[in-house]
């Protein structure tokens, strides 16, 4: 009876362990880290619109509401992210999170501890209206000076060193 008790308990701590490698290969098997943080900011940007956006009961953008624990309970944070309970929203590389805010017609994701070598790729992956990075705010457009401005405030090359991007998406459609 020991023996079996011993090998139930084990079975339990196998699956425990085998529960969080899973949860890093997922991630994982979707690409490198820019990769799945590239694919989670606009998870989150599409799930925030289509709660609170101008999809959302009768159409009127309203994104005031929004913050870490309301985007949790409405789903629009990816499972992996929701880490726990609380506003705690953990991103793809090690002491990254995420800070979700809103106002009227305006959706924001700020992302904390984004290591630089990876800021310029991730900060122009975004369809949002401007990004900030580390304090530089950046309105995205097709005239290619985005770009350049981007990797200058990213400060690629500073070995070691971690940024904070924040996307702001505008919904004209709403106003």
């Amino acid at each position: 009876m020991e023996r079996l008790v011993a090998y139930i308990v084990a079975a339990v701590i196998a699956l425990l362990a085998l529960g969080s490698v899973a949860r890093y290969a997922s991630r994982a098997y979707h690409g490198g880290t820019v990769t799945v943080a590239i694919t989670e900011a606009t998870d989150m940007w599409h799930s925030a619109q289509s709660v609170y956006g101008n999809t959302a009961g009768g159409g009127a953008s309203n994104y005031t509401n929004v913050n870490n624990t309301a985007a949790k309970q409405a789903g629009i944070v990816p499972s992996q992210m929701a880490i726990g309970t609380g506003d705690y929203i953990t991103g793809p590389w090690n002491t990254s999170n995420v800070v979700l805010s809103g106002q009227s017609y305006q959706f924001s994701e700020q992302w904390n501890n984004v290591p630089s070598t990876s800021c310029a790729q991730f900060a122009l992956s975004q369809p949002a209206s401007t990004v900030t990075v580390n304090g530089t705010t950046i309105g995205l457009n097709n005239d290619g000076s985005a770009s350049a401005a981007v990797a200058s405030a990213c400060s690629i090359g500073q070995g070691g060193s971690v940024s904070t991007i924040r996307f702001d998406f505008t919904e004209i459609s709403g106003q």
